[in-house]
């Protein structure tokens, strides 16, 4: 849940103590409810694929949560005492360092499903605020390749079957390839690249338009912003790019879920300019978007993060993980705002 505190109490008054934290807020006896609800439907769809719960601790070690330099240090909220500690900002880390450390022993493929809460700090207006959201995910550890990537789709997809979406949410799987991007990106300055990174995967526009770029690299730019939609037509534009692998990795996956999204009423889309908050991702990447109220509304991210598996087990240059979560309050909100009964 992104949680915000609807009005602020002023500084020094007696209602301060009788205030949630900044940006954060009590769930109500039905919010709760419907959050187990929602929970519930996951897991029995994990289950049904044979994963089972891991439970990682709330607090770790700070060099754990940055996830090798993946996860902005600005965004963790440390905990006092003698050790770097902190509160876990994403799941994900905490997964990968149990699967290279107390599991490395057990035969892969692990497959390992969660749920937790997770914390960010962020800065609004000189303030600094608390996000407390609950996530419910899956991990698969040592399935590389296209076996790894749709079994982790499909479970997905299964799961978009489990719950009650309105028609008019309509459900959309945005897939992406952090190397496609890497090779779209190498065609500009090198000095650009981090801040077209940003603005492309945000679809900004406006801090497109404020980079110092050449007249035919801004026309590039917005060009790249426009290569997304149907799978069939973007693979036909993307394969003048040299990425092929990348390109191909797609194509067998989409090949390999078309089917299955039908069934469970999810329409696919190729981005690839889309990339998750956290840069940990270095393969197929994916994200579950629903059409809110007044806009998209993204309830579920995940991806392929070999890389981050090879930094808690340096010894393993064969090491491999992908895996998602949902982000249940976001989820739990959009289906209430359509009055979609939860029971």
């Amino acid at each position: 849940m992104v949680l915000w505190q609807e009005r602020s109490a002023p500084q020094g008054s007696e209602e301060v103590s009788r205030q949630p934290a900044r940006g954060a807020r009590d769930l109500l006896p039905q919010d709760v409810r419907d959050n187990r609800w929602l929970c519930g439907q996951l897991h029995k769809v994990y289950r049904c694929w044979g994963y089972k719960e891991l439970a990682p601790p709330t607090i770790e070690r700070l060099d754990t949560l940055a996830a090798a330099g993946a996860i902005d240090g600005n965004v963790l909220l440390r905990v006092a005492g003698q050790d770097a500690l902190g509160l876990r900002p994403e799941i994900t880390a905490s997964v990968a360092r149990a699967a290279c450390t107390r599991l490395a022993g057990l035969p892969r493929p692990l497959r390992l499903w969660y749920e937790g809460n997770v914390f960010q700090r962020e800065d609004v207006g000189g303030h600094e605020r608390v996000q407390e959201e609950l996530q419910s995910g899956i991990e698969l550890i040592g399935a590389p390749g296209l076996a790894g990537d749709g079994e982790l789709v499909a479970i997905l997809l299964d799961a978009c079957r489990q719950l009650p979406f309105h028609p008019d949410h309509q459900p959309t799987l945005l897939l992406g390839h952090s190397a496609l991007f890497a090779a779209l990106l190498a065609n500009f300055p090198t000095h650009q690249q981090a801040g077209l990174r940003q603005a492309l995967s945000r679809y900004d526009i406006l801090q497109l338009q404020a980079l110092d770029l050449s007249a035919a690299d801004r026309e590039q730019a917005r060009r790249l912003l426009s290569v997304r939609g149907e799978p069939g037509a973007v693979l036909e534009r993307l394969s003048a790019f040299s990425s092929a692998a990348a390109v191909e990795e797609l194509r067998a996956l989409v090949e390999l879920i078309t089917e299955r999204a039908r069934q469970a009423g999810v329409r696919l889309q190729l981005d690839p300019t889309f990339l998750p908050t956290f840069t940990f991702y270095d393969g197929v990447v994916l994200r579950l978007v629903c059409q809110g109220s007044h806009a998209l509304a993204p309830v579920a991210t995940g991806g392929r993060y070999n890389r981050l598996l090879r930094h808690f087990a340096p010894g393993d240059r064969d090491a491999s993980g992908t895996g998602f979560s949902f982000k249940v309050e976001r989820l739990r909100r959009l289906l209430q705002d359509r009055r979609v009964t939860l029971s």
